[in-house]
């Protein structure tokens, strides 16, 4: 049995039974998949398929694999600890990404049903509904684990980059791409915190400047987004 599809097989299986995958909800593609797991799609396929065939998913033609209702025994439930704890939510507020042909349509539907909570104050660290799905994708999507209490929205990049030395603090060195979005380096230094720049090569910040260098906070940006 080829062990990397089994793995995979049985890490989604204890997901879906622990509610970490809810009922209903999109797996991602057998490309995410097998890039998240380096192997090949017809690893994640073979994975998928016997998942199918216990009853935990059904695919659907040309829109992918969603995860069927179970009931997962409670032994089971106990067993299993959940990757992400999601917080109690007071407000309600869309935070999934809207296509431009479905926005009219979806303005029209919030403000009838949730026009009041648009002019309701957010909490400092941002919505919990929106941390909720931002800790869900970065699991489902990118395989990190991320609870939504250690994710802040900001207003802005700038803010959000104040915030970053207010909670972690001045002393600390901090390691940014080189070259990089010259803001970065200057909301820090302003703010009194040493900076030590990576130089980056063709996949990244080099290896050797990563390994060698003195930093203790290392501020990474989408790879290939600057310049």
């Amino acid at each position: 049995m080829d062990k990397k599809y089994y793995t995979i097989y049985e890490q989604l299986r204890l997901s879906i039974l622990n509610g970490d995958y809810t009922s209903g909800s999109k797996l991602p593609s057998k490309r995410s998949m097998a890039d998240r797991w380096g192997c090949s799609v017809i690893t994640v396929a073979s994975a998928y398929a016997l998942l199918e065939q216990e009853g935990y998913i059904v695919s659907r033609q040309r829109s992918g694999y969603f995860v069927c209702r179970i009931d997962a025994p409670a032994a089971i439930k106990k067993e299993v600890q959940p990757l992400i704890e999601h917080l109690n939510t007071d407000e309600q507020e869309p935070a999934e990404p809207l296509e431009y042909s479905l926005w009219f349509k979806t303005v029209r539907k919030v403000m009838a049903e949730r026009g009041q909570e648009l002019f309701t104050r957010s909490p400092n660290k941002g919505c919990a509904v929106l941390r909720n799905a931002i800790a869900d994708y970065l699991w489902r999507y990118r395989g990190m684990v991320a609870q939504p209490r250690q994710i802040i929205i900001g207003s802005g990049a700038e803010q959000l980059y104040e915030s970053v030395i207010k909670l972690l603090g001045r002393e600390k060195v901090y390691g940014i791409e080189n070259p990089c979005y010259e803001q970065i380096k200057a909301v820090y230094t302003g703010e009194g915190a040493r900076v030590c720049r990576l130089n980056m090569g063709r996949d990244g910040i080099v290896s050797e400047k990563l390994w060698n260098e003195h930093f203790d906070v290392l501020h990474v940006t989408p790879f290939n987004s600057y310049p």
